[in-house]
């Protein structure tokens, strides 16, 4: 929701959300093994597909960090 003019949008996922991140007016939804980027009016940026489990995310302007158990990985957004 905008709380500016209270407009509301919609963002449709079809797994259940384990960790929701923000940063500026990114936000990243952590689904176990995928990660899906998208911007604050409800449009997907970068859907990332993984291997193993994501245990967390690290997110910023143009990059972020995905973190496993035993290795980081930096994708561009």
């Amino acid at each position: 929701m905008n709380i500016d003019n209270k407009e509301t949008k919609e963002y449709t996922v079809d797994a259940v959300v384990k960790e929701i991140y923000t940063y500026g007016n990114r936000i990243a939804l952590n689904l176990g093994t995928e990660v899906e980027f998208i911007n604050n009016e409800g449009r997907l940026i970068k859907r990332y597909l993984a291997n193993q489990e994501i245990t967390n995310v690290v997110i910023s302007d143009n990059i972020a960090g995905i973190i496993y158990r035993d290795r980081i990985e930096i994708i561009n957004l």
